[in-house]
C-alpha cells in the first residue's frame, strides 16, 4: 500500500518473477475488499490477472522492455482509456489502474526461438557456478561450466552434464587443475568446440590430458 494514502486506498503491486517459478496465486482481504494477484510466467509470455476492490486504485509494475509489449484483455494497455501508463522504471512498465478485474499479458518476442527453458541441476556440491557452455554432439547435448567457491580460487573445477532420455544427468567433475601434490591451478570458462579429429590436434590434446580426469 502507498505510504502517502490511507491504508489500501492506493495499492502498489510490484511482484518478483524469479527464474524457475512459473505460477503464483495470491490474495489479501483489505478493508475495501479482496485484492488478487495471479500470474503465470512461461517462456513466451507473462500472464497476470489482477483484481482491485471498489473505491481504490493501484500502481502496477510489469517487466518489459517497453510499454508497447503490454496488452490488457487482448488490447494494447497504452491505448486503453481505463489504464494510465506512467513510466518505464528499471525494466518494468508502470501503470495506474482503477478498481476492477484485469488480465495483463506481456509477449516475450525475444524468446520465441527458445524451445525449452529449465535448470540442468537443482542441487550441487559447489556453492557457485558460472560460464555455462552447451554443444550438440552425435550422441546428444552436453553442457559444461565451472563450479567452486569463487572464480579464480583453486578449488574451482569443470563439470559436465549430458541430456539423456529427456533429462540432464547428475553433474560430473571432469577437470580439477591438479598437477601434483603441491601444485594446483584454478579452472576457468569451459568452451566446447566440436570438430573432426586432425593429427595437428594431438599435441594440444597431450597438453590438456594433465588437467582432465579419466
Amino acid at each position: 500500500t502507498s505510504k502517502n494514502d490511507v491504508g489500501f486506498k492506493k495499492i502498489i503491486m510490484k511482484p518478483v518473477f524469479p527464474d524457475g517459478l512459473q505460477l503464483v496465486n495470491a490474495s489479501y482481504k483489505s478493508v475495501y475488499g479482496l485484492i488478487k494477484s495471479d500470474w503465470k510466467n512461461n517462456i513466451d509470455k507473462l500472464e497476470w490477472a489482477v483484481s482491485i476492490p471498489a473505491n481504490t486504485a493501484a500502481t502496477i509494475y510489469i517487466p518489459a522492455n517497453s510499454a508497447d509489449e503490454i496488452f490488457e484483455s487482448g488490447k494494447s494497455a497504452v491505448t486503453n482509456k481505463n489504464i494510465k501508463f506512467i513510466k518505464m522504471d528499471n525494466g518494468a512498465a508502470v501503470f495506474e489502474i482503477g478498481s476492477g478485474n484485469y488480465l495483463f499479458i506481456r509477449n516475450k518476442n525475444f524468446k520465441k526461438g527458445i524451445l525449452k527453458d529449465e535448470f540442468i541441476f537443482n542441487n550441487a556440491v559447489f556453492p557457485e557456478s558460472h560460464a555455462a557452455t552447451i554443444a550438440e554432439t552425435p550422441g546428444g547435448l552436453i553442457a559444461a561450466w565451472f563450479g567452486g567457491t569463487k572464480e579464480g580460487n583453486k578449488d574451482v573445477c569443470i563439470y559436465t552434464s549430458t541430456f539423456v532420455n529427456n533429462n540432464w544427468t547428475v553433474p560430473v567433475k571432469v577437470a580439477d587443475g591438479i598437477i601434483n601434490d603441491t601444485l594446483r591451478y584454478p579452472c576457468y570458462n569451459p568452451v566446447f568446440r566440436f570438430q573432426k579429429f586432425h593429427p595437428h590436434c594431438l599435441q594440444e590434446c597431450k597438453l590438456w590430458q594433465q588437467y582432465l580426469q579419466e
